[in-house]
């Protein structure tokens, strides 16, 4: 999974310019919004780390 000389510092800008609470309340708020909705059944209350990852991340970006 880590692959060497991979740089992860370039989005360490990105981050800072949000204060922590704020991303907190996003990953928050995009998480309850994934764990409450479910299309399949038995698929409420779970969800899958990818599309977490990504929504989480979209929604940052966005903010």
């Amino acid at each position: 999974m880590y692959q060497s000389g991979k740089k992860r510092t370039i989005y360490a800008p990105y981050f800072l310019q949000l204060p922590p609470e704020k991303m907190a309340i996003i990953t928050m708020h995009k998480m309850m919004a994934l764990l409450m909705t479910g299309s399949e059944r038995g698929s409420v209350g779970t969800t899958r780390v990818v599309q977490t990852v990504c929504t989480v991340g979209d929604a940052i970006e966005q903010e």
